[in-house]
């Protein structure tokens, strides 16, 4: 798959929310909350699954990925693709930012702390 067809992919799969500027993965979500697709590339014998918000940094923005950083949510958002809400840090730093991040929960609409699974059935 070239890069084409990834920018193509990544935004047939995902709606802008005019309020917030994010455009919001509509595909396949993790457990998590974040947003995933498979991919086949040409290295490996067999599809991988990426992350949408990192292929997004890397697709739509340009961007060479650290191996010692995390691509951080600006907007708190683990469904957003914009490329203009993500950026790197330390993986410390978007860990801290995460313990007192709270977010819609795309499962049942509560708000919860973004570190809160809700897959456990606790809000139904």
């Amino acid at each position: 798959m070239n890069i084409e067809q990834l920018k193509k992919r990544l935004m047939k799969n995902s709606t802008v929310d005019p309020v917030s500027g994010c455009w919001n993965w509509t595909g396949k979500v993790n457990n998590s909350g974040y947003g995933q697709l498979t991919v086949r590339i040409l290295e490996k014998a067999y599809p991988v699954n990426l992350y949408a918000h990192r292929l997004s940094m890397v697709v739509l923005k340009g961007a060479r990925l650290r191996k010692d950083c995390h691509v951080d949510h600006k907007c708190r958002n683990p469904l957003c693709i914009n490329p203009e809400h993500l950026r790197q840090v330390k993986a410390e730093t978007n860990l801290s930012r995460r313990r007192f991040a709270r977010v819609t929960c795309p499962r049942c609409g509560a708000v919860h702390s973004v570190a809160y699974d809700c897959s456990i059935g606790e809000c139904a």
